[in-house]
């Protein structure tokens, strides 16, 4: 009975039943089981409203209108059984009003238990058969979660001396009418800082880190264990962060802050804003280190200007990119001119053309060295075929152009660091013409492409096998 009335009281909506006399309306509130008599102004079937003697909210329901109203919802309460766990009981709950509303039937079913375990674990049963009354449960490889309305009376006597005594699941429910229970009692265990997140008021993080999904709190560090590292924002923006009871989204705003070393109060954080700069946010900061936000503000409005079609976040984008490529092509970024050139496009072209052509004389000169010794490490011949390496940039070039794949382009600049072996196969009457491409990484066999990134015949690849065992498998190689 407790349960029941707590479920109608908080879980379910309230009518106010009414028929017209003139103009007051006489009534009966389902909520408090009183007759009311009050002003008939603002009344109509299905509008909202406030009981004028219990003041609780109500829909109004005109006598010969609702006839027939069934309401539906679910409440779930935590008990505490055998071995410290808690299990999670979910139960369906059905009010339905008839001709004689004041005496509303109610029915109820359980449709599934979850057992939360201490290492934050759980486990999910649903009625044998369907049938919840014979006692008989099975389990149910079922992640996902319902949300339901938690009874709370009692809980803290179920928590008591249990991992969970300190969740603040109660104070969460008092925010969060309808809430997935037995999710936010494992990620407590998991994820420690959901307790003090919501003891702090960070309710909004919590309610999107409900719908897990959707994967809204990405920004938020789970496995923090302070607040400074769970936000990842600075000690000061802490209170502020607080006070607004932050999303996701506005905390990415605070972690910008962080980053680029700014002041909530930055009257340029307007301008971010209005022109939806915030997923430039990296370039954004690799200005900040050489310029003030107010000179990027002015800068790229001054493009923008004087390139109608192209936009201020394009500008941005194409700023950070020009000032990369004049770092590598030590440019002396002291001088505004250098900073701020006159026309930002011709300069961004000019300069990623020279970058181009140094980025690849620095990757050609490490790939010559490299390329020596792979040639004795990994060189080999049987039959009709052999491996060879490249010996410098412009055969990893012709062997992509001839062979229609990707290998100078993705592959090269990763040979060069070590991250990564290119190799050639070829036929052996036919040693500089392109054939076969193959990958070794971290000792394996990656990937072996022909032609159009297409698997060789069967032939080429017994060779490789054979290379395998004799060449890269030998306990001398096993570096590579």
């Amino acid at each position: 009975p407790h349960f029941q009335a707590w479920a109608d009281r908080r879980a379910l909506p309230h009518y106010l039943y009414y028929r017209r006399k003139g103009k007051q309306v006489r009534g009966y509130c389902a909520a408090c089981g009183t007759d009311i008599i009050m002003a008939a102004d603002g009344v109509k079937h299905n509008a909202t409203g406030t009981c004028p003697h219990c003041h609780r909210k109500i829909v109004f329901k005109a006598e010969g209108l609702a006839r027939n109203v069934v309401d539906q919802t679910r409440v779930e309460y935590v008990q505490r059984i055998d071995g410290g766990h808690l299990m999670v009981r979910e139960i369906d709950i059905t009010k339905r009003y008839g001709k004689d509303y004041r005496h509303p039937e109610f029915f109820s079913y359980e449709g599934s238990r979850h057992i939360a375990f201490p290492d934050g674990k759980s486990e999910k049963y649903i009625p044998n058969s369907g049938i919840s009354w014979l006692g008989k449960w099975k389990p149910l490889n079922d992640d996902r979660e319902y949300y339901a309305a938690l009874y709370t009376p009692g809980l803290a006597a179920a928590l008591r001396g249990t991992p969970w005594q300190y969740c603040a699941i109660e104070r969460y429910a008092m925010h969060q009418p309808r809430f997935a229970a037995a999710f936010y009692l494992a990620d407590s265990i998991k994820h420690p800082c959901v307790e003090y997140l919501c003891k702090m008021g960070f309710y909004r993080l919590l309610d999107e880190r409900q719908n897990i999904m959707a994967n809204y709190t990405h920004c938020v560090n789970w496995d923090g264990k302070a607040p400074r590292d769970v936000l990842k924002i600075r000690k000061d923006l802490i209170p502020l962060a607080v006070q607004n009871n932050v999303s996701s989204s506005e905390l990415e705003r605070l972690q910008f802050l962080t980053k680029a070393d700014l002041q909530p109060d930055d009257p340029d954080l307007e301008w971010i804003a209005d022109n939806n700069l915030y997923w430039q946010e990296d370039k954004i900061i690799s200005l900040l280190k050489h310029m003030t936000l107010w000179k990027i503000r002015k800068y790229s409005e001054r493009q923008s200007a004087a390139h109608k079609s192209v936009s201020i976040s394009d500008i941005i984008g194409d700023w950070a990119d020009y000032l990369r490529n004049a770092q590598l092509l030590e440019y002396n970024l002291h001088k505004d001119a250098v900073l701020f050139p006159k026309d930002l496009k011709k300069a961004h072209d000019s300069a990623m053309k020279l970058a181009k052509v140094k980025h690849d004389k620095i990757v050609d000169e490490k790939l010559r060295v490299i390329c020596k010794e792979l040639a004795e490490k990994f060189g080999f011949s049987q039959g009709d075929y052999i491996i060879c390496a490249p010996s410098c940039l412009k055969d990893m070039l012709v062997e992509g152009d001839k062979l229609n794949h990707c290998v100078a382009t993705n592959y090269a600049e990763p040979m060069a660091l070590g991250e990564t072996v290119i190799l050639f196969i070829r036929h052996a009457n036919a040693p500089d013409k392109p054939f076969v491409t193959m990958e070794v990484r971290n000792g394996h066999i990656v990937q072996v492409r022909g032609f159009d990134n297409h698997t060789p015949d069967k032939q080429v690849l017994s060779f490789v096998e054979a290379w395998k065992k004799k060449v890269l498998e030998r306990p001398q190689r096993r570096s590579a």
